[in-house]
């Protein structure tokens, strides 16, 4: 893989990652664009580790919180909302991950995704962008509702940042305390899969798509667009504007089962 594509599919990774329309979906559908192959485990986990920077600089002030007070309640909300993740991603992901790369309807797949994503969100904005509860009203079962709802994550095409947002604004919660949990709850997520992929490199003697610069500057690439990617989502959630990435994903649903079915120009 050239170093520009690296770059490129740490842009797309990176931005997509803190917007809800999946990134691992934008991801698979860039590489069948450009006729890259896979990104591969390290390369995936250097775009994992940018976007955790990019949360940690955004949200530097409630994590280090986090770390000087671990019995916050907010931690407390964060650990019970985890473990359906990690339950998911060490019994799950790997199945479906297997399943989606030797499928021959990729385009398919990832439009049912997209799909979803986008009915979770529509949905989520009109009629439940009135929920009041903020941290104080925040309970244990509200969490664990946000928790299952990223298992649906592993299925590729579904936002895990999209779903649990939908999630957490179904439960009531207020929708700028809602985006705020989400995308805190990232944190873990990004590091939970950086580990798992960090196991995976050890004894893989599989050659990695990218070199050394390349796997870097993907890094820095994921980095910097998770960081804008951010602040533009907050900027546009503060006006309640949940709908335009219902439609972006209902339009890009639509392309994809056009070139699955008729066009076959990338799947």
């Amino acid at each position: 893989m050239a170093i520009w594509q690296a770059i490129l599919l740490g842009l797309v990774q990176g931005f997509t990652a803190f917007l809800p329309v999946s990134s691992s979906g934008h991801l698979s559908l860039m590489e069948h664009i450009l006729g890259t192959p896979e990104s591969g485990t390290l390369l995936t986990m250097m775009f994992h580790l940018g976007a955790l920077a990019a949360v940690i600089a955004v949200f530097w002030k409630d994590l280090w919180m986090l770390v000087r007070q671990p019995r916050h309640k907010l931690m407390y909300m964060m650990l019970i909302a985890t473990v359906p993740l990690l339950v998911s991603i060490l019994l799950l992901g790997g199945v479906f991950a297997s399943a989606y790369q030797q499928s021959n309807v990729q385009g398919l797949v990832l439009a049912i995704g997209f799909l979803i994503s986008g009915l979770t969100l529509f949905a989520a904005g009109q009629f439940f962008d009135n929920g009041e509860k903020k941290l104080k009203q925040f309970c244990w079962k509200e969490s664990g509702i946000i928790g299952l709802s990223q298992i649906l994550a592993v299925i590729p095409g579904i936002s895990r940042l999209g779903t649990t947002l939908s999630a957490a604004m179904a439960s009531g919660l207020d929708r700028p305390f809602a985006l705020r949990f989400v995308l805190l709850l990232s944190a873990p997520s990004l590091l939970i899969s950086v580990l798992c992929e960090g196991f995976q490199l050890i004894g893989n003697d599989v050659a990695p798509t990218v070199d050394f610069w390349g796997a870097i500057l993907g890094l820095l690439a994921a980095m910097l667009a998770g960081y804008a990617a951010i602040r533009l989502l907050l900027k546009i959630l503060s006006r309640g504007k949940l709908q335009y990435f219902a439609y972006y994903l209902g339009g890009l649903t639509v392309l994809l089962l056009l070139d699955q079915f008729v066009f076959r120009l990338f799947f």
